[in-house]
Parts: C-alpha cells; structure tokens; sequence
C-alpha cells in the first residue's frame, strides 16, 4: 500500500515523527523527490530506537537514497530497499560503507534491486554479521564474480 507522500507532505508528516518510532513503511511512496528523502535524512539522526523501515518500491535512486544512509539509526535491525532497481553501484558502495554499523541487523531485503556483479562485489563484504535474512532473489544480473563475493 501506499500513502502517497510528495514533498509537501512529507515536511508535514516526518517533522512530526515521534523519536519514540520504532518502525516506519514507507513503501511504494514513488512521488518523494530528492528534497523530500533529504527531509527524512535530517529526522531520521533523531530516530535513535527506530528498529525496521521499509523503502520498498519507493523509487529510490542515488540522488534520493544519499541523504539517508549517514543518518540511519544504528539501531535498525530491519532495512527493506526490495524493488528499487535505479540504485547504482556507487549507491551501493554509499550503503555498503555504513553496514558495518548496524551492529544488530537482522534483516537485510534487496529483492529485485537490479544488482549487478560490480554492486555485488562493493556490498556483500560489509554485510553485518549479525544478518538472519538476505533478500537475493530477482537480482538476475549477478553472476558468478558477484556471488564470489559473498
């Protein structure tokens, strides 16, 4: 389902995010600019018990997905990323630098994340030890190299 967040909204609705929030489902909001994801990355260093969010299908790219990574709680034992496919591979070595930080992540969702082998190889090193469950499937431009790296 869907909120149908936009940029106006999304000022409205993430400034008023409780610092008590411990989950947050954002999926398929395809309408958030970058300046919107911007206004999420500025709340979300004050989500410190913030333990799931879900991003899939939310149309995320490099430009959108930036602002975030550096501020995400290191808390978050649940990342959803599925089904944003426009994420390139320096997107990924953006996320894969700040994994290790997430010292109680349990679940990692990249399903049909058109993940290649070079992706692959800048990810899959930082992957937390904690991690319980990788979400894999529907990357079929992984080959042999990528998964090498895992």
């Amino acid at each position: 389902s869907s909120c149908s967040l936009n940029d106006k909204k999304v000022e409205r609705v993430f400034n008023k995010l409780p610092d008590s929030l411990e989950k947050l489902d954002l999926e398929n909001n395809r309408d958030i600019l970058p300046g919107g994801w911007s206004v999420l990355g500025n709340r979300m260093s004050e989500l410190k018990v913030l333990k799931e969010l879900n991003l899939r299908r939310c149309n995320l790219n490099m430009e959108r997905l930036a602002p975030m990574i550096p501020t995400l709680p290191v808390g978050l034992e649940t990342l959803i990323l599925a089904g944003n496919s426009e994420i390139v591979p320096d997107g990924w070595k953006t996320l894969a630098d700040r994994l290790p930080m997430f010292v109680g992540m349990k679940v990692l969702d990249l399903e049909g994340c058109g993940l290649d082998d070079v992706s692959a190889i800048r990810l899959f090193p930082s992957l937390p030890s904690t991690l319980e469950t990788l979400g894999l499937s529907r990357n079929k431009a992984i080959e042999a190299r990528g998964w090498a790296a895992l």
